[in-house]
């Protein structure tokens, strides 16, 4: 991941190392800095919390039993809340089950 200032210049740069085939769909911006990653990893929907500095703050992942899935959006609820939504259970037909689920800070 890297920052940038408002004038395009690169502040900072990390790297985010995870197993797993992690792809990412979506991120967020907290009040606080923190950066919120969300996508899949494993297969299954995923979301995680890195501070400024790149560092993990928490990690998690929604796993329905064999179910392939990802996270498509990620909203910031008013008191620091992250609210994602996605969808699990594709099948042929393109038809899967979404579902919105809201953690704490």
């Amino acid at each position: 991941m890297r920052l940038w200032d408002p004038d395009g210049v690169l502040v900072d740069a990390w790297l985010v190392e995870l197993d797993g085939n992690p792809y990412v769909s979506d991120v967020a911006l907290t009040d606080e800095g923190d950066v919120v990653l969300g996508g899949r990893r494993h297969g299954v929907p995923w979301v995680r919390r890195v501070d400024a500095g790149g560092e993990g703050i928490w990690d998690r992942m929604h796993t329905p039993p064999d179910e392939y899935g990802v996270i498509e959006s990620i909203a910031l609820a008013p008191g620091g809340d992250v609210v994602v939504a996605g969808c699990v259970g594709f099948d042929f037909l393109g038809s899967s089950d979404v579902w919105v689920r809201r953690y704490a800070p």
